[in-house]
């Protein structure tokens, strides 16, 4: 392979740097330095434009062969779109995964405070009177007398944020100055692990802090930044894992790799919040496997089967037909291509000299159009070198007998005994069957 004058240069280039970096880390140990540094920006830019040559020769390999370019054609256009359409479907399947996942645990959260209100005995929680102020507590951070004007208003659980902590609002049933608070962060986890048993997803609950940025939407969990109890946590986030997967299913389906995220805004915040705390996280994980089968849960099972019957009909379906319509394509771009090569062959050997040579193409496109004319315009110019060669062959034999004839003829001027001859012999085609002649004869006598 013939290599070019800029690209053998930069291959010096990558190979001097090269190894000048390695004799410097052999006689430094490891130290590479400023001629280090040097070595290894000449390397780096080399390589990049070894890379780029090698990129512009394969385009132009493929550019110049019809079938190099026909096959890289059916493959941007044919398989390229595969992978990018799946990346499409999974990347759409986890944002709605994701958002069932967020939504339901979120639902699930309001569905036990709800629950817990109901058998509000051993829960603590307060009052409030008709200025919605704060009759009485059970807790510390709510002090008898401070202002709740939401209080009364509100009418579905609701978390609040104290320092580090989320708890979660509920009013009691009947009683519209009562509610019952959830530490929705406590310790042993009895209130996210209650949420995992009801969804079946490995739960965790934390305060934290949502903010706009030049970079995007930052999310910052209050648990971060203390590492003990981030620790602590992380093994509650594993009780609160939901069921288990079946023994001896640990493939890709049955992991819990699966999250949803929801961002709710506290009703309310309460010193200490050493860093604005302003949301509640709800974060969740599950499975697949686990996922699906919510999805597609019925009373009936045989319901839930007919579903997933139509989704994989639908898909065998799909899946036949591109199978079909990838045959085809490959079909036509086969029969293209061998017409192609065969034209680039015969073509060449006409180039040589051979006329013989016949590209017998059956299809009816264009290309078969294309080839048998080109086998007739071969078969003719076979039949004038041939028809060239016999004119050729009998000009040289008539050219011959030209010649014997003027060789049988005497010469044109002669003295004879009383007379003086002079001959012009000219055939009116290219030889005559005339002759003449002229002998000397006994006694002074001619003869012609």
């Amino acid at each position: 392979m013939k290599v070019g004058k800029s690209t053998a240069i930069w291959l010096l280039v990558f190979g001097v740097a090269v190894a000048t970096l390695v004799a410097i880390r052999a006689a430094t140990g490891g130290d590479i330095g400023c001629a280090g540094a040097i070595a290894v920006l000449a390397a780096v830019v080399s390589g990049a434009a070894l890379v780029a040559l090698a990129v512009a020769a394969a385009v132009r390999a493929i550019v110049r062969r019809l079938t190099l370019r026909l096959a890289f054609s059916y493959f941007l256009i044919g398989i390229v779109p595969i992978p990018l359409l799946a990346a499409l479907l999974f990347a759409g399947a986890y944002l709605v995964a994701h958002q069932i996942i967020a939504t339901t645990v979120r639902r699930e959260v309001a569905a036990v405070g709800v629950e817990a209100a109901a058998d509000s005995g051993k829960l603590p929680g307060f009052r409030v009177d008709a200025d919605g102020r704060v009759a009485s507590s059970d807790v510390a951070w709510l002090p008898r007398g401070a202002s709740l004007p939401w209080a009364r208003s509100l009418k579905e659980p609701r978390p609040v944020v104290v320092g580090d902590d989320a708890w979660l609002v509920a009013g009691v049933p009947g009683s519209p100055d009562r509610f019952v608070l959830l530490l929705l962060t406590d310790p042993e986890r009895k209130w996210a692990r209650r949420v995992a048993e009801r969804t079946g997803y490995a739960v965790d609950i934390e305060p934290g802090t949502s903010r706009k940025s030049g970079r995007g939407f930052n999310i910052d969990f209050s648990g971060r930044r203390n590492a003990e109890r981030q620790e602590r946590r992380k093994a509650k986030w594993e009780d609160t894992a939901g069921p288990a997967a079946p023994p001896g299913r640990r493939s890709w389906i049955d992991r819990k790799w699966v999250a949803g995220v929801y961002l709710d805004k506290p009703t309310a915040t309460f010193a200490p919040v050493p860093d604005a705390r302003n949301v509640v996280i709800y974060a969740a994980r599950t499975s697949p496997r686990a996922l699906f089968e919510q999805l597609f849960a019925q009373g009936v099972p045989e319901v839930g089967r007919v579903f997933w019957g139509i989704f994989g009909g639908l898909a065998a379906t799909l899946l036949l037909v591109y199978l079909v319509a990838l045959a085809i394509a490959f079909t036509l771009v086969g029969t293209l291509a061998r017409n192609v090569n065969r034209l680039t062959r015969a073509s060449r050997a006409v180039a040589a000299g051979d006329f013989s040579v016949r590209v017998n193409s059956r299809s009816r496109d264009q290309i078969g159009d294309l080839a048998r004319g080109f086998d007739g315009m071969a078969s003719s110019i076979q039949g004038l070198l041939a028809d060239t060669a016999r004119r050729e062959r009998l000009e040289s034999e008539i050219a011959v007998a030209r010649t014997i004839q003027q060789k049988l003829l005497p010469p044109t001027a002669a003295e004879l005994p009383g007379m003086t001859v002079r001959a012009r012999f000219e055939p009116l085609a290219e030889i005559g069957g005339d002759y003449y002649d002229y002998v000397r004869l006994p006694s002074d006598r001619s003869a012609v």
